[in-house]
């Protein structure tokens, strides 16, 4: 299997940047599927996805130890949206000899 990842090209202080995700984008999407598994879950367009207000993920961060504020909270949310992943299963040949 192969694993492909692209950063995030977000705007950042009135510069175009490329930001790989990190330990604050991976805090960010536990909280998102801790506030799912927690009723706030939906189905959009046959897809999960998750019904929550800033100050929902804010305090969700904050009940397990880990605070940002509102923007950075918004810039992984962005980098996390933008990031893209491609993974790729490799097909195993057998071979005789």
């Amino acid at each position: 299997m192969t694993f492909k990842l692209k950063p995030a090209l977000i705007e950042k202080d009135g510069e175009n940047v490329l930001i790989y995700p990190e330990q604050r984008e991976e805090l960010v999407e536990d909280a998102l599927r801790k506030l799912a598994v927690n009723g706030n879950g939906v189905d959009v367009q046959g897809k999960a996805g998750v019904n929550f207000t800033l100050y929902e993920l804010k305090k969700e961060l904050e009940r397990v130890g880990h605070t940002f504020n509102l923007n950075e909270i918004k810039e992984a949310l962005l980098v996390c949206k933008a990031t893209k992943r491609q993974t790729q299963h490799l097909r195993s040949v057998e071979t005789s000899f």
